[in-house]
């Protein structure tokens, strides 16, 4: 017998794999190909022991990148772009690098502006320039070749009311005849000057009406009955709202009546509008008194004139022996006060309410006045801490 033995090896293949990048335009040679598209790729060689070698090849292509920039210069001032200066219209491309380390193009479409632009501002008022005191006005300004962001400043008579990146503005509190214009500072390139001013918008302000009052005891020495005496003044038609302080309802009107139910201190408004719409108030802070002792009611009537009626003198009103006028028509008369310290709390005023300065003399009953430089006619003299009220005649 011949016995064969057989010692059989199995030698192993081999298996390889690696990643490799390359930029879009580039290629990578591989198993003696030239590879430029992304994907998997495999070549088979001899390993150590004679076997088979697998190796396989993971292609990643990267993108490169591309960017477009168009820009205006003006003549003679350099555009800088990625670190290059170009003073000449075209296209430039300036080849970097990107993020991926692959080629990024940039390209420059330059223009050049051969002259400097000139800049406008304008203002205009969207509502009326015709307005009552008091009253706001806006305006809207306009630009052209000033830039994506142009400031306005304002000027009101040629001062500064202050910078604004609005266009659109309401302003209040004018005097008549104010000018309003603005300045606009651009940022557009190539354009001279960097300033320039608007037109000019003026505005006109109606004058208010008046609105005035004034109280005084009925001089033909009615008891308890007040006159409001109207004042008020404007365009006409004029319209009126009384507020007779008291809580009660407002009274219209140029002359209207109010009842108070009781003497005291009362603030009595008068509110007037004019024909223009324009409108004003009055208000009066005031003691409605009546005969002492008396629960009768308090009368104001609203009147345009105060007629007093001829007597054989002249009354007084509130007048007893504590506080009254001797002799009564008088040229210097004498004013009789038990309280003579009470001196600093008389007033004496006009039929209209019109404070009248005069000179006092202290005497043993009270104080002379001296009214050297005051027209004759119908004077009052008023205790403004008690509430009395004496009419005198000056001769």
């Amino acid at each position: 017998d011949s016995i064969i033995t057989l010692h059989l090896t199995v030698k192993p293949i081999s298996n390889y794999s690696f990643n490799h990048s390359i930029c879009a335009g580039n290629s990578y040679t591989f198993n003696n190909h030239s590879l430029t598209t992304q994907g998997v790729y495999y070549d088979t060689l001899t390993n150590y022991v004679g076997c088979d070698s697998i190796i396989a090849l993971h292609l990643t292509v990267l993108p490169t990148s591309t960017s477009t920039t168009n820009a205006t210069t003006c003549s003679g001032i350099p555009y800088v772009f990625n670190g290059n200066s170009y003073s000449t219209a075209g296209n430039y491309v300036v080849h970097l690098t990107n993020y991926l380390g692959c080629d990024s193009a940039a390209t420059l479409h330059l223009t050049l502006n051969s002259g400097s632009i000139t800049p406008t501002a304008t203002v205009t008022a969207t509502t009326t320039t015709t307005i009552c005191n008091g009253a706001g006005v806006s305006f809207h300004f306009a630009s052209t070749n000033a830039g994506t962001t142009p400031v306005y400043t304002i000027y009101i008579n040629g001062n500064v009311v202050g910078p604004t990146l609005n266009d659109t503005i309401t302003i209040s509190n004018f005097s008549n005849n104010d000018s309003v214009y603005v300045t606009v500072t651009n940022n557009a390139p190539c354009v001279y000057p960097n300033t320039v001013k608007s037109n000019a918008v003026v505005i006109h302000v109606l004058p208010a009406p008046v609105a005035l009052f004034t109280l005084v005891p009925d001089p033909n020495n009615v008891p308890h009955h007040w006159f409001a005496l109207n004042q008020c003044t404007g365009t006409p038609p004029l319209s009126y709202t009384w507020n007779w302080g008291d809580g009660s309802a407002n009274s219209t009107g140029a002359n209207p009546s109010h009842q108070y139910a009781s003497a005291n201190y009362y603030d009595i408004c008068v509110t007037v509008q004019d024909g223009n719409g324009c409108s004003n108030s009055f208000c009066l802070y005031h003691i409605l008194t009546r005969t002492n002792g008396s629960n009768s009611i308090v009368t104001v009537n609203v009147v345009d004139t105060i007629v007093i009626t001829p007597t054989t003198g002249i009354g007084n009103v509130k007048q007893d022996d504590n506080f009254k006028i001797v002799p009564n028509p008088c040229a210097t008369c004498e004013v009789i006060m038990v309280e003579a310290d009470n001196y600093p709390s008389l007033q004496i005023t006009d039929l209209l309410g019109k404070t009248i300065a005069v000179q006092l003399e202290k005497t043993s009953k009270g104080y002379l006045i001296n009214m050297p430089n005051v027209s004759a006619g119908v004077y009052f003299i008023r205790n403004t801490k008690t509430g009395q009220v004496v009419k005198f005649v000056k001769e």
